[in-house]
């Protein structure tokens, strides 16, 4: 249910653009309350973290098409799940087992990375996401008690 969430996301915020501002915005408030709402949806483990990137994306699209004009209580609540994004660790540590590949390297209690590339896509959208913020919606984001 997490794909088809995320590229519906997807799917409003690329037909918001084809659309153009005037005739989209009476459909912007609750595209942008659902969008929001999906992020609440999303775990802490990572889980739908494909929802957290579109999601992004879709913020992205309605700051450049509504810039001033974005509503700062979308901004405001969508902004620290990006922040939060853009601080995640992407870098998995997980510990050795001791059990060897059969390669004779691996020593018990070797430490392993792994590269988590679902939250990389999340962290890359929501970098974006913020720099589109900050380029057309400045106004939105130091508006107090949004």
């Amino acid at each position: 249910a997490g794909g088809l969430r995320a590229r519906a996301t997807e799917c409003v915020g690329l037909c918001a653009l084809a659309l153009g501002a005037d005739s989209f915005r009476p459909l912007a408030a609750n595209a942008c309350a659902a969008a929001v709402a999906g992020l609440g949806s999303i775990g802490k483990d990572g889980k739908d973290s494909e929802v957290a990137e579109y999601t992004y994306g879709f913020a992205a699209h309605m700051a450049a098409l509504y810039k001033e004009q974005l509503d700062a209580q979308f901004v405001h609540a969508l902004l620290p799940h990006a922040l939060a994004a853009c601080a995640a660790d992407e870098v998995v540590e997980q510990g050795g087992d001791g059990e060897g590949g059969g390669d004779g390297g691996d020593e018990e209690g070797d430490v392993q990375y792994g590269l988590h590339s679902g939250v990389l896509d999340e962290k890359s959208s929501a970098v974006h996401t913020v720099g589109r913020l900050c380029k057309h919606c400045a106004p939105q984001l130091g508006a107090a008690g949004a």
